[in-house]
């Protein structure tokens, strides 16, 4: 957790694993955190694994050719000023 925001930097399962929904349950920890202290989640991810974040309610923020910046906000948040 950082000063204005919840950086996640990275997720990975096994392959063994795949597909039992640990990832997405990971991502909605992170999300529970969020919640509770009232912080965007952002990240940055490449086009691979695009629709797993899409899945988990995250938006693209930019991207060029090789990664994407994302965010995920509570709702919460979702009508909050800058």
């Amino acid at each position: 957790v950082l000063e204005n925001e919840v950086r996640l930097s990275e997720i990975w399962v096994h392959p063994k694993y795949r597909g039992k929904n640990l990832g997405k349950k990971l991502v909605q920890a992170v999300q529970t955190v969020s919640r509770a202290v009232r912080k965007d989640v952002t990240l940055t991810t490449h086009y691979g694994v695009l629709k797993f974040w899409i899945k988990c309610g995250f938006k693209i923020v930019d991207k060029n050719p090789s990664y994407i910046n994302m965010m995920w906000k509570p709702k919460s948040l979702l009508n909050r000023k800058p």
